[in-house]
This record gives structure tokens, C-alpha cells and sequence, in this order.
């Protein structure tokens, strides 16, 4: 009995000692980010034009603010009809009047000094500023005279 407690105690002291148990650290670390925000701070505005016109650019170009802190991915697209893009590509938007009629604009964004390939990097606190200028390539003598009106679509997202 003494011999099977001896080789039991032994057994045991080496099933610890062999099965010790092995450890690893997992690093958690985590980036805060300030929340992006977009803000218009003024309309495209092609003013007033006549029937029959061609290559007519902005009177006031477009103006938004986007904030927030590292690679942003910026995309746009019209109001009624498109799927987002790349703001660094034009952008065609159509513009009704009051009976649905339609005449397309081309509009443009400016300014995109820190557009790092599809993304912008915005590193200061104050954020970045975009003009948005554009051009109506035909005013059909057809169309119908009145105020015409679209919009667009702005969505800002956080890249790695």
C-alpha cells in the first residue's frame, strides 16, 4: 500500500508538473474617434439662365464642412435616381420644376487637396471645407421656363 501511495504521489507530481498550465497575454487596445459630422454651409446655385443656353456654370458654388479624425470615405449621389459614388467622381443631378420636368446638371467637388485615394484624411480639429461647383451642359429649347430644383445626398463613413 505504502509502494502504490508513493507511486500515486509520484504519478501526480508529475501529471502536474508536465500539465502545468501555459499562458498568453492578449493585448485590447481600442481608437477613439470624434463623431463625423457633415454641414452645408451653401447651396449650388446656377442662378438664372435662359432657354437655349449650353456650358452654364455655377453663379455660387456649393460649400460643406465635414469634421471628424482620420480616413473618411466620402460619397454622394442625386436625391432622386443614383447610387453613391465617390465624391471625387462628377456627379450628374437632375433638377425638376414644379410639373416633374427635368434638366441634368454636372456637378463637381473642389478643393480635394487631402483626398487620399477613394478616402480623405482629416488630421486637423477644424476639419476639411469642399466647394462644389458644376455646370448645366444644354438648356433645350423646349424646356419649360421656372424655377427648377434637386439635391444631393452626402454620406461620410470611417475607414480603416
Amino acid at each position: 500500500m505504502k509502494k502504490n501511495t508513493i507511486l500515486l504521489l509520484f504519478l501526480l507530481i508529475s501529471i502536474l508538473t508536465i500539465g502545468s498550465n501555459k499562458t498568453a497575454i492578449v493585448e485590447v487596445t481600442v481608437d477613439i474617434l470624434r463623431p463625423i459630422t457633415i454641414t452645408k454651409i451653401s447651396d449650388v446655385d446656377f442662378g438664372s439662365i435662359s432657354i437655349g443656353s449650353s456650358n452654364v456654370t455655377v453663379k455660387q458654388e456649393g460649400k460643406i464642412a465635414i469634421t471628424g479624425y482620420g480616413n473618411i470615405k466620402v460619397e454622394w449621389k442625386a436625391l432622386e435616381g443614383s447610387e453613391f459614388k465617390s465624391i471625387k467622381e462628377n456627379l450628374e443631378v437632375p433638377i425638376y420644376n414644379s410639373a416633374r420636368k427635368a434638366i441634368t446638371t454636372k456637378l463637381m467637388v473642389k478643393d480635394l487637396n487631402s483626398l487620399n485615394g477613394n478616402n480623405i484624411k482629416i488630421t486637423k480639429l477644424t476639419g476639411e471645407e469642399f466647394s462644389i461647383g458644376g455646370v448645366i451642359e444644354n438648356v433645350p429649347v423646349e424646356t419649360e421656363p421656372g424655377k427648377y430644383s434637386g439635391g444631393i445626398v452626402i454620406r461620410a463613413t470611417y475607414v480603416d
